[in-house]
Order: C-alpha cells, then structure tokens, then sequence
C-alpha cells in the first residue's frame, strides 16, 4: 500500500493569483500546492499493469497531477465532500473511464451524489448530452459514515468512512485498512469528533487539514492538528490543505517529531521510506 499526495493545496491553490508572498514566489518546488487530492496504490498481479488505484477526490488539476505522476489507471474514486477544489476535475475522470470495461465507481455520501448530479447534468441525466461521447461512465456508489466497504474486490483492502466537521458541513473522512498496515485522510475538516478519534486508533499513516497557524471556522490550524495528532499517536502524521502563510521548510521547523507537511508528488507507505 502506497499513499500518494497528489496535491496539498487549499482551493485557492499556492500560489495564489495576484500574490507575491515570500510562499507564492518560492523556488522551493515543495511550496507548489494543487487542490487536495491523494491516491493509494495497491499490488495486484490481477490488476493489467500490476497495481489498484483508489483515487481520493478530483480537483481541479487532477489532469496535471495524474501526468505529473504517471497515472494511467484508476479503479475507484472516492469523494471527502462537493466544494469545487474536490470535485470540478471529475470530467477528467473520462480518460481513465473510457479505458474500463464497467463505469468508474464513484463512492459518496447521498447529499455529496446529489451536488455531483447538479453540477455535472451532462454526465449523471440522460438526455442531457445530445452529441453523446466524450462524458465519463461513472457509477454512483453510497457510502455512510461508520459502515466499511471494500472498493476493489481483488484486493483485500476495508475503507471505513468517518464523520468529520468542516464548519458546519459534514464531510467524510477515510481509513484504509490492508494487511500491509492502516492509513486515514482526514483533509477540510475543522473537528475530528470523538466518534471519529476512536476509529482513529492503531495508524501507521494519518494525514490532517492543517490550514494556517491561525484558527479559521472551517479549517484546523498548525497547533490544531498537532494537538490531535498526538491525542491519536499514528506512527507518523502529515498535513495537508496548506495555505501560503508557511513556507515547506518553515513548518518543518514549527512540527514536532513524528510530525510533517506533506507535498505535491510526496509517496508514504504504512512503514517508514
């Protein structure tokens, strides 16, 4: 099992547009942060090229970021939430569908299924692409917070939704359990309740929205997420849905051991590089 971060940026993206922040202009390659987004990767000899692939969200540059990382296939897409910065890159889901037997699978909440359908009609209502072709073959699957599934049948993988906040939204959040260890994404959240916390026990791998080092309604800041990094004692946490207050290299200076910011194109496994 293989975490990779496709993009660890906040919906704005860093840089910015119009901004010249020491963080927007850094040649440090690590302050280049696309929409969130993650994929895991998992052996199977069953698999045409070897691997699995459950992608986490398609934001806007999930085309960049898939070239970006060689990404060729992918077997199964789950959604955290509908805010645009995770879900307006799924027509590009289309290159990955057209290469499948079956529709894509698409695993959401009812209410996230609902937004998808109003946002993207051509795809989801019939009727509403009279040139046809070109639209990506998605399947809607339900998920429900607390009931675990197993998205790829050939592998022996259990994904466990979590209830998380962000503001007053409910979102989801993940845990991975394969034999090879356990990994939970929990990224635009802004409280981890406790029904969620203890779920979040045993991690080899624990990844948290950490915004900016000041509070903000809908996201965990710096000390926000490091305090619930060590109330959940994961092997090692990495943050993510970084703004373009800190610099890569001034938040590894503010982390404490055990924990660090992730980056575009960073790869994790359950134990440690």
């Amino acid at each position: 099992m293989r975490l990779t971060f496709l993009g660890t940026g906040t919906s704005a993206g860093v840089p910015m547009i119009g901004c010249r922040c020491g963080v927007c202009t850094s040649d440090d390659p690590r302050d280049q942060r696309t929409r969130p987004s993650v994929m895991l990767s998992f052996g199977d000899d069953s698999a045409p090229d070897g691997e699995r692939r459950l992608l986490v969200d398609t934001g806007q540059e999930l085309r960049l970021q898939c070239v970006r990382e060689g990404v060729e296939r992918i077997d199964a897409v789950l959604y955290t939430h509908a805010h645009a910065d995770h879900v307006y890159g799924l027509d590009d889901l289309r290159r990955f569908s057209g290469r499948m037997d079956d529709p894509l699978p698409l695993y959401a909440e009812a209410g996230t299924q609902e937004a998808l359908r109003e946002l993207f009609p051509y795809v989801f209502g019939e009727g509403r692409n009279p040139n046809g072709g070109f639209v990506p073959k998605l399947a809607l699957q339900t998920v429900a917070a607390g009931e675990s599934f197993r998205p790829l049948p050939t592998v022996p993988l259990s994904v466990t939704p979590l209830r998380l906040m962000h503001g007053r939204l409910p979102v989801l959040g993940f845990r991975f359990d394969s034999p090879e260890g356990s990994i939970a994404y929990c990224t635009d959240c802004s409280e981890v309740p406790e029904a969620a916390r203890a779920r979040l026990g045993g991690l080899d791998v624990l990844v948290l929205d950490a915004l900016k080092p000041t509070k903000h309604p809908t996201h965990l800041s710096l000390a926000e997420a490091v305090a619930i990094a060590a109330d959940l004692r994961a092997g090692r946490t990495f943050l993510t849905h970084l703004a373009h207050d800190l610099a890569h290299a001034e938040l590894q200076e503010r982390t404490p051991a055990g924990v660090e910011p992730a980056y575009d194109g960073l790869k994790v496994g359950p134990a440690p590089a």
